[in-house]
């Protein structure tokens, strides 16, 4: 059947999850010890994440006029903190005149923090998030000059360690000529494991435990402007958080806080249905009283590799790139309008903005058969997710997979694979049920394998290889090469699958001309292709995830996508899946069968395929994107 991309209504924009920052730690005005001897100090660190105690309330980054992006809580676990390094970096004030710390400061030292180091506080400040870490922590100290910044790492798997200053990312130390660039470096996982146990280094699950308790956050990179036309062409992204070094701890508690806002490494998916109903009623013409029942479901086309950090090198106005000045591009939708207090100056506080966007490892020019897990075929998932109404059990994580505008390919964008048992009825029948059927060439007539209710002679309905006879007979001009009711049969161990090849279904009797003409009659009346649905066995490749909606300046032509070439600057965004935001993907409807086995994602741009899923999608905070789909 058709793959399953277009006639989707698309809801979806993007967010970070932060969290604001306890009163408790608001800043003194305590002078700081410095000096040139480079030496151990003490700063004061809050590590402001999201909670899903206190206050729950939620708000969109720009009042909901300008995208559907709501602030979601999402599941307790998802905020629980077991361990923490904090990454120091340094540079000189001086080489920042036409530079940023992300591009000049390099690595100075590490320092492991356990849970029982953590502080845990509570925070006054709303909607953004409600709880934060705090502590008062070693530093190392820097000459006069010399400015030092901090990364937050929470919850750091197998792939980040800290040891005796150290700081080993995916099996490589950090030197003191590392800029944070190297914290961008690819992180893949090897064929010694699976695409999921590789997740759940990120998300603390296993194979034997997949419950998630331990995900990964790193420093979230905030816009120096808000996401408004005609200044946010001049923005910076920061992402290191300078601090303040004080020489000894009761000087660290009294003054000045760093403020570090941190987001998942990960992003998040979860399904659902009309009244949460694992079966849904089939609206299409033709299809009145069939029902889909969902079985399970999972994410395709999946990447293999992540950053630690994420990567917004692309925030610029440059020609290359995502805020480059063109009559066409909407650069505003790239950072949000909702301030919030940060201190990514060396003094004070301002207001900065969530940054909606990120460039992945394969962001240009990636390899589908190399860079991602992909289903196809029979090439299925070891394991379905279930349909749950508990988001706890529903969600799926993946790792951020964004692509440049002309990378928007199928084969290449992260979607969502369905796996159903459709039930039909035929003539003859008052129950629908999961029975093997045929649908031949771009018809939506499904024909039962087998006879129904004794046949047409009957009231019910004929077996299919018994209507391709009689079909066929009637284009057979020679009297003595017509069927007649025998001389054709279904190939034995016939395979659920799309067949162009109609020896590959049938068997015939016949030889010479009469096989031929035979031949020649049964593909004029089963068309192009045959499609066979054993036992009911459907699979809907409901969606490619969007990331930004058409509102946000990302709309196609109305006459369509024929080419990824014919996307440009303007569609930067319109798919991928982005670190710590929270797609839910909301099925509308559904109105005929979809694939008898998993369609194989192509190489058609993303904006050019058909189905029978209608879906929505939204994105909550974490930030959480719904997406409406009809199949």
């Amino acid at each position: 059947m058709k793959a399953i991309f277009k006639n989707m209504t698309w809801m979806l924009s993007a967010t970070l999850i932060m969290a604001a920052c306890s009163d408790s730690l608001d800043e003194s005005t305590n002078t700081p010890v410095q000096g040139p001897v480079v030496g151990e100090g003490y700063v004061k660190v809050a590590i402001n994440m999201p909670t899903t105690s206190g206050n729950s309330t939620r708000s969109t980054d720009n009042g909901g006029d300008k995208a559907d992006v709501t602030l979601e809580e999402g599941e307790a676990d998802e905020y629980n903190v077991e361990n923490a390094i904090l990454a120091f970096f340094k540079c000189k004030t001086e080489s920042l005149a036409n530079s940023t710390p992300e591009a000049q400061a390099t690595f100075v030292k590490a320092y492991a923090l356990t849970k029982g180091e953590l502080g845990i506080t509570g925070s006054s400040e709303t909607p953004q998030v409600t709880e934060q870490v705090s502590v008062i922590t070693e530093a190392p100290k820097v000459s006069d000059g010399e400015q030092l910044y901090v990364l937050a790492i929470l919850n750091n798997n197998n792939t980040v360690s800290a040891n005796n200053g150290n700081l080993t990312v995916n099996g490589t130390d950090l030197t003191s000529t590392s800029t944070l660039a190297d914290l961008q470096n690819k992180i893949t996982f090897t064929t010694s494991t699976t695409y999921q146990q590789f997740v759940y280094q990120f998300t603390g699950g296993s194979d034997e435990n997949p419950r998630r308790n331990q995900f990964t956050m790193t420093n979230a990179p905030l816009s120096d402007k808000a996401g408004v036309a005609g200044t946010i062409g001049s923005a910076k992204a920061y992402t290191l958080v300078p601090v303040t070094v004080y020489d000894t701890k009761a000087q660290a508690t009294a003054g000045n806080v760093a403020k570090i806002y941190v987001e998942r490494v990960v992003a998040k998916v979860t399904l659902t249905t009309p009244g949460n109903a694992e079966t849904i009623n089939v609206s299409g013409d033709g299809n009145s009283g069939d029902q889909v029942q969902i079985t399970g479901w999972c994410l395709n086309v999946t990447n293999n590799s992540t950053k630690l950090v994420r990567d917004v090198s692309g925030f610029k106005a440059t020609d290359d790139g995502w805020l480059a000045s063109d009559s066409e591009n909407s650069p505003a939708r790239f950072a949000g309008t909702r301030g919030i207090k940060a201190s990514f100056g060396v003094s004070g506080e301002g207001d900065y903005y969530r940054i909606y966007w990120a460039e992945d490892c394969n962001y240009i020019s990636a390899e589908p058969t190399t860079d991602f897990t992909t289903y196809s075929g029979t090439n299925a998932p070891a394991a379905w997710n279930g349909l749950s109404t508990s988001t706890t059990s529903n969600a799926c994580y993946c790792l951020e997979n964004t692509m440049n505008y002309d990378q928007q390919i199928q084969n290449r964008t992260t979607g969502v694979l369905i796996k159903t048992s459709y039930l039909t009825k035929f003539q003859g029948e008052t129950q629908a049920s999961a029975k093997s059927f045929f649908i031949c060439g771009t018809s939506s007539t499904k024909y039962p394998e087998a006879a129904i209710g004794g046949g047409s002679t009957s009231g019910g309905t004929d077996a299919f290889v018994t209507y391709v006879m009689t079909e066929a007979d009637k284009l057979i001009t020679t009297e003595s090469y017509k069927f007649n009711g025998t001389g054709l049969s279904l190939q034995t161990s016939l395979a659920s699958g799309t067949y162009t090849d109609i020896t590959n279904v049938f068997t015939f009797t016949a030889t010479d001309a009469k096989l031929t003409d035979q031949q020649n009659a049964v593909k004029a009346v089963v068309g192009s292709r045959i499609s066979y649905y054993k036992n009911g066995d459907n699979y809907y490749y409901s969606s490619l995830i969007r990331h930004f909606q058409d509102g946000e300046g990302v709309g196609i032509p109305t006459s369509g996508i024929a080419s990824a070439n014919d996307y440009t600057l303007k569609h930067l965004g319109r798919y991928g899946v982005v670190r710590n935001n929270w797609y839910e993907i909301n099925i509308n409807s559904i109105s005929g069968p979809g694939d008898p086995v998993i369609p194989e994602p192509g190489e058609d741009p993303d904006d050019t395929a058909e189905g029978y899923i209608n879906c929505t999608i939204n994105i909550l905070s974490w930030a959480k994107r719904s997406q409406n789909v009809d199949l």
